[in-house]
């Protein structure tokens, strides 16, 4: 595996166990925003090992979309899986402005753990999977 997508799938994973820990203490906002940055950075390692620039932004789920149609980044039996995987991100990645400015944000903590408890899962899934594909 390429170093630099090596180095961001470990990233990936520290991201998300700050997010259970954030958790853990209860700063559900803090949690949502590092789980959403633990989905990013293990999508960028795809791209990364697969040769692709990794834009800084958020939500790269069109761009993989494009690509596993497009170029088949992924194996056509693992496609469909990845597209799973990149609809639960792209609930996450809507809340993290929410999350990350959750100070103006009319959502209450519970609000927050609502989403990490319905996504976290989702989110450890995705970057198992990629790690599954680059290793």
């Amino acid at each position: 595996m390429d170093t630099i997508a090596r180095r961001a799938l470990q990233s990936s994973y520290r991201w998300f166990s700050s997010s259970n820990s954030s958790y853990k203490l209860g700063a559900y906002d803090i949690a949502v925003y590092e789980l959403e940055m633990a989905g990013g950075v293990a999508l960028k390692s795809l791209l990364i090992e697969k040769h692709y620039d990794a834009p800084k932004i958020h939500n790269l789920s069109r761009i993989i979309r494009t690509l596993i149609h497009d170029t088949q980044i992924v194996p056509v039996d693992k496609a469909s899986k990845l597209e799973d995987y990149l609809d639960r991100f792209d609930r996450v990645v809507r809340m993290r402005g929410n999350a990350g400015y959750s100070y103006e944000s009319s959502m209450d903590l519970e609000g927050f753990k609502e989403i990490y408890n319905d996504y976290s899962e989702s989110i450890k899934e995705l970057i198992d999977f990629i790690s599954d594909m680059l290793t």
